[in-house]
Formats: structure tokens, C-alpha cells, sequence
């Protein structure tokens, strides 16, 4: 199935989980391309009413390796992966804001070889925004078995005329670099955003946690995969209200080996 209709089936589903009166969440069918990517999408219909004066849902999409994932094939895993995000993440900002590009590239010392070969897409470029709103982006790695974990945040957060609201769409993923032969036996992902100021509130799907109050609120999304490598979460249509906004995400990423677990984290903050 090539990507752009499993794009528009995408967009197609947001147009009909706006409609609903009430909230509720759809769990969609494994999705393929060229059995690389394994695609898992929640749709989560808030009923915060977005800039078009309709109800836009949260999407929250994670992508696995795919059946057919190999460790010669994991650089066009990761090619197709980041075309998915860029697309899917750039057609839903695009609505409002037609400059957004997703900058989705890991930094790795010069010396460090990519798996299968991986470059970066040449269409994905850094941040060109000039709208009002905040850009977050990181990337942290470190040195484990030879090899390198890492953990990476791209958001683009938008504002509204008066600066009191916010949407977040963007991508995180936590990625082991080293041979198939030695993949983790566990990765822990965890994204979350903490949000500070008057009057908090905030609008997310199912899949995250929410906690705080009036002053401050943070919400987490977590998943766990055996025996993998990369777990990577896009998500959209995030809502953030209150005055004086100052947001931090942060991803933090567990690696297990055996008894032996290592640790990476990731963060950027702005003021809204």
C-alpha cells in the first residue's frame, strides 16, 4: 500500500471523528508499507474546538518496524518512516500554516555508521516558521555496547492571535543503532510535556496521562516493545490553554539488556 493512501484513509477518519457528538477513540487496523512499517493509530475525538471552529481530534500514530524489517533494510525502514511523519504531520499543520517542515534528523558523530546506510530525506529540512508560536527540538545519544542509543523531539507548537492557546504537532522517537543481533530486550519510551502558568488546562487523547493543576499540568505518553529498536510516536492537535504559557518537552528512552538497564533523555522549553 503506498503511504499517501494510508495518508488520506488517515485524514479521511479525522474528517468523520470530528462529526461525533461525544468523546471516543479509534483503534485502527495494522497498516503496512511494503511490510516495513508497522503503523498503530489512536484517534481521539476532545471536542476542543480548533482555528476552523470545529472539533479537531487528537491523532496519536506509533510506528514499529514492520514483518519484512531487517537489519540490511533499516535505513529504507527509516527513510519510509521519516517520509510517514513528515507527510502525515505536514499535511495536518499545513491546514494553518503552510511554512512548517519537520526536521527529523538524528546527529551521530561523523564516524558512526548509520544502520542499512540511512540519510536523511532531502525534503526535510529545519524549521522555517513565522508564525506565532514555539519550535522544540532535541536529540540525545549516547555510547552503550559499541554502538549508540539516542532519543529525539521535534514539535512545532502554534498560538492563537491572543497567545492564551496552544497546539502541539510533532514527532519523538527513542532508537537503538547497533547490530539486530543485539537489540534491547526492552525499550521504554516515555514523551511528556509539562506546561506552566495561569488557568492550565489541557486536551489530549487516550493513550496519554495527565496530571497537575491550575498553575501546572504535564502529560505523558509511554509505551513499552520487547526485542525492538526504534519506537516512534507522531502526534497532533495536542491543546494547551492558560496565560503566560512557558512549555518543556522532554523524551526519555530505557534500554534493556539482560539485568542491565541504560537511560537517555531528550528536552527543549519555550514560552508561549
Amino acid at each position: 500500500m503506498k503511504k499517501w493512501k494510508i495518508i488520506s484513509a488517515l485524514l479521511s477518519s479525522i474528517v468523520v471523528v470530528s462529526a461525533l457528538a461525544s468523546p471516543t477513540t479509534i483503534m485502527a487496523n495494522e497498516a503496512t508499507i511494503k511490510d516495513l512499517l508497522h503503523i498503530e493509530t489512536t484517534i481521539t475525538h476532545t471536542g476542543r474546538i480548533g482555528a476552523r471552529g470545529v472539533a479537531e481530534p487528537v491523532i496519536d500514530v506509533m510506528i514499529l518496524p514492520g514483518p519484512d524489517v531487517t537489519e540490511e533494510n533499516r535505513g529504507e525502514f527509516l527513510r519510509q518512516a521519516d517520509a510517514f511523519s513528515s507527510e502525515m504531520l505536514g499535511m495536518i499543520v499545513q491546514r494553518g500554516e503552510p511554512e512548517y517542515e519537520l526536521p527529523l534528523e538524528h546527529e551521530l558523530p561523523l564516524e558512526h555508521e548509520l544502520p542499512g546506510e540511512y540519510e536523511k530525506l532531502d525534503e526535510v529540512s529545519p524549521l522555517n516558521i513565522f508564525a506565532p508560536g514555539a519550535n522544540l527540538f532535541a536529540n540525545h545519544g549516547i555510547s552503550v555496547r559499541g554502538s549508540r542509543i539516542d532519543t529525539l523531539l521535534s514539535t512545532r507548537v502554534s498560538n492563537n492571535a491572543t497567545f492564551t492557546n496552544a497546539v502541539a504537532n510533532g514527532m519523538a522517537d527513542a532508537m537503538w543503532w547497533g547490530s539486530a543481533l543485539d537489540d534491547p530486550s526492552r525499550i521504554r519510551f516515555t514523551n511528556t510535556f509539562q506546561t506552566t502558568g495561569a488557568n492550565v488546562n489541557v486536551s489530549v487523547g487516550s493513550g496519554w496521562s495527565v496530571s497537575g493543576g491550575a498553575t501546572s499540568r504535564s502529560v505523558a505518553w509511554t509505551n513499552t516493545v520487547n526485542n525492538g529498536w526504534i519506537i516512534r510516536h507522531n502526534y497532533s492537535n495536542l491543546g494547551f490553554s492558560g496565560l503566560n504559557l512557558h512549555m518543556r518537552q522532554q523524551t526519555t528512552a530505557e534500554f534493556t539488556w539482560g539485568s542491565t538497564t541504560h537511560q537517555v533523555s531528550a528536552f527543549d522549553s519555550s514560552w508561549l
